[in-house]
């Protein structure tokens, strides 16, 4: 008989960090859980908060130095614990920052401020920059780049935005707007 060598990998899905406040502990658990044995880490949105940002009520003033400080810690930490780490873009991380940046400025300002970042309005894509083993692998559909999905094989791996207080309904609507795509 003749048998085959398969290499396979080992992924982790994390995501939902909300830095700078994510919780610490599971943050070190998942290190020491996955760290070694994990080919891959995909964070799967939301690696940022953006609270200093947000449109919702703030109850405490938090300084986006300090929020963009804690993002790039916590990067850090994961990029020195995982050989590979894929970014895919949850609706605080790049959205929350340029819809803010869009409805304070005149189209005519916001071509001048693309012109100057090359396009780039995402600090997580810019801290992304400094981890040579940091990436994003958004999905190409035609003409859209999908920032908040990455496909691996046969597994999927989104940060839609997409609820529902109905068990089952937001993966539903996931899965019927993906064919739009």
């Amino acid at each position: 008989p003749k048998f085959y060598s398969r290499s396979t990998r080992k992924y982790c899905i994390a995501g939902d960090f909300h830095a700078p406040f994510q919780d610490n502990e599971a943050v070190a658990e998942l290190i020491a859980n996955e760290s070694g044995k994990t080919d891959t880490l995909i964070i799967s949105g939301d690696l940022m908060d953006f609270y200093g940002i947000s449109r919702f009520i703030k109850y405490e003033h938090i300084p986006i130095e300090q929020e963009i400080a804690g993002a790039d810690a916590l990067l850090g930490q994961l990029a020195s614990a995982f050989p590979d780490v894929v970014l895919v873009e949850g609706n605080h991380d790049a959205p929350r920052f340029e819809k803010q940046l869009r409805s304070l400025v005149s189209i005519d300002m916001m071509h001048v401020i693309e012109l100057l970042t090359g396009g780039n309005l995402s600090v997580i894509k810019m801290l992304a920059k400094r981890y040579p083993n940091v990436r994003f692998a958004p999905q190409q559909a035609g003409a859209y780049k999908l920032n908040w999905m990455t496909q691996v094989g046969d597994l999927i791996v989104s940060h839609a935005e997409k609820f529902s207080t109905v068990p089952g309904a937001a993966l539903r609507k996931i899965e019927e707007g993906l064919p739009d795509f």
